[in-house]
């Protein structure tokens, strides 16, 4: 063909410029000699490839890609180096099962790229969807001897192993691609992926592999690039597997600042926060969790726990309550909130919250369980028990089991001792001590509540006795040791006993102030053994600091005018 060098250099710029717009990847042209008037025959190729290739693609987007393949065929046939033609024309007859061509299409791409891996893999790919595993693995080992860094190769073959069972091919596949000193982010990061696929999919391989090798994967790629948000996210995802919390927390922080809108980012910042004891810094997230996803309750419940763990428990009930407005078909946040009432001492409120939690959660054995703490708060003993009964109820009906603990039948009895049904409470607290032989609290209250009858003392004697064993340092137990020992006419060994109770207790500053109205009653045991023991003046001291405790108390004030006189 004799064409002028400007129509020339026109035509083929005109067709490149096509090429480019509609995606061809031809190889690339051959350099054009300025002087001459002539294509040279490789010049001719690519432009008949060139024409060819166009043709296909309008072909293709007019009609359909079968009606197209002659045209990509003569494409391939002028420029075999063309991996995309080769992959669109394999990919076809793959689709129609035709393996043959689509093993010569790719054969041929082979020939024409020696040194690239890709046609290869291809290849592989095209064996393994017919299930010739044998075939694919073999074309696949054979492209990482010419890339041994080649993702799609690693990707390929892994997938392949994996599928195969063949665990042995595959920890060594694994090791063989960790050692490659490859300066490509993504194969790292594709490494670091495959090894947490592997692990996810075959746990048995656990003691098999490195442990720390997917986070070091993630490492490197990010060494390689630093502010990748993908890899970013891995490795911060890969430390907060590895239980590393701070190092999670800094790559998150780094994440976010880069990607400020990054789907779940700042949720999983929040729980590192929470995890690292970063309260502060877990509520200010929080809270721009909320601005950003309004009606999550789960983070308005977060938000309570935070702060009812600070103590701040006026904006804990504010955050459970906007939960409970989002979504109140959660029975474990009514719990929540009627705790919180009940310390707040907003009884009245803890009723109306009860109220609507048995509307909605009629069978909910809990629901009577925290009626029977709002009427003993009440001191409204009688309805305590009967609450507390039928939260027993309830929990043995409840369709999945309820194993009631040993608080709750310690409550239940203490309950019972108050409203005046010994037998019962007896029952109770013996059953706690049945379920928790540990439970201090139950062998105390027991035999208090026979000394104060003047019953059973010589098993009152026992009982409060290992109470002191499983604590020895409770004030509470050690009054009731020496005022058993009164009882049974030991003061001698009384009296050490509550003096120890006396000093433990002045020294315990966290009980509130109805507790502290219960000291009196400390003081008052210490005076009556005193005075037994002929101790008057310091009996009659003792009894003051009672008065000062409990100026209402007329039995103490009573004693303490008699001593005096």
């Amino acid at each position: 063909m004799f064409r002028t060098w400007f129509y020339r250099r026109g035509w083929l710029g005109a067709m490149v410029v096509l090429c480019a717009g509609i995606g061809c990847a031809t190889t690339p042209p051959p350099a054009v000699k300025s002087n001459s008037l002539e294509l040279t025959a490789a010049e001719d190729r690519y432009a008949a490839a060139l024409a060819h290739y166009a043709t296909a693609v309008s072909i293709a987007s007019t009609e359909d890609l079968a009606t197209a393949v002659p045209e990509f065929r003569q494409v391939y046939e002028l420029d075999p180096g063309s991996l995309s033609v080769a992959f669109l024309l394999a990919e076809y007859y793959r689709s129609r099962s035709d393996l043959t061509n689509a093993i010569a299409i790719l054969d041929a791409a082979i020939a024409a790229n020696p040194k690239s891996s890709e046609p290869l893999v291809a290849k592989g790919l095209a064996y393994r969807s017919v299930d010739n595993a044998t075939n694919a693995i073999a074309v696949f080992r054979q492209a990482l001897k010419i890339e041994p860094s080649s993702p799609s190769a690693v990707r390929a073959l892994t997938e392949t192993y994996l599928v195969q069972d063949d665990t042995n091919n595959l920890v060594n596949l694994l090791d063989q691609t960790s050692r490659q000193n490859s300066t490509n982010a993504a194969y790292w990061m594709l490494l670091g992926d495959l090894h947490n696929l592997i692990l996810h999919q075959k746990p048995s391989l656990a003691s098999r592999l490195n442990s720390s090798q997917t986070r070091q994967c993630y490492e490197r790629a990010s060494a390689l690039a630093p502010k990748d948000p993908d890899i970013l996210l891995r490795v911060g995802d890969a430390y907060l597997s590895a239980n590393e919390f701070k190092a999670a927390a800094e790559t998150y922080a780094k994440l976010l600042e880069l990607r400020p809108n990054l789907p779940a980012l700042r949720e999983r910042l929040a729980a590192v926060y929470l995890k690292t004891n970063q309260k502060e810094k877990a509520v200010a997230l929080y809270k721009e969790l909320i601005k950003h996803e309004p009606l999550r309750f789960e983070f308005y419940n977060i938000l309570g726990e935070l702060y009812e763990d600070n103590g701040k428990l006026e904006n804990a009930l504010n955050f459970f309550e906007q939960s409970m407005e989002l979504n109140p078909d959660q029975s474990d946040i009514y719990v929540g909130i009627c705790e919180l009432q009940r310390r707040l001492k907003r009884p009245a409120d803890a009723i109306k919250t009860i109220a609507a939690w048995k509307k909605r959660f009629p069978v909910d054995w809990r629901v009577p369980y925290f009626q029977a703490f709002i009427y003993t708060g009440n001191k409204n003993y009688s309805e305590a028990v009967t609450a507390y009964a039928d939260a027993e109820t309830l929990a043995h009906e409840a369709p999945q089991e309820v194993k009631l603990n040993a608080q709750f039948y310690f409550s239940y009895g203490a309950a019972c001792e108050r409203a005046g049904n010994l037998d019962k409470a007896t029952t109770l607290f013996r059953k706690v001590i049945e379920i928790d032989p540990k439970f201090a609290n139950a062998y105390n209250y027991l035999g208090y509540m026979w000394v104060e009858k003047g019953t059973n003392l010589t098993e009152a004697l026992e009982l409060i006795q290992k109470a002191v064993t499983l604590e020895p340092d409770s004030g509470a137990f050690l009054d009731s040791l020496g005022w058993v020992f009164h009882k049974i006419g030991r003061d001698a060994d009384a009296l050490p006993q509550l003096r120890r109770a006396v000093e433990l207790l002045e020294k315990d500053t966290k009980r509130d102030e109805e507790e502290r109205q219960d000291d009196a009653v400390v003081y008052d045991h210490l005076a009556d053994v005193l005075l037994k023991l002929n101790k008057r003046a310091e009996a009659i001291a003792v009894w003051k600091r009672a008065v000062k405790i409990d100026p209402g108390n007329k039995d103490i004030a009573a004693k303490l005018a008699g001593a005096q006189q």
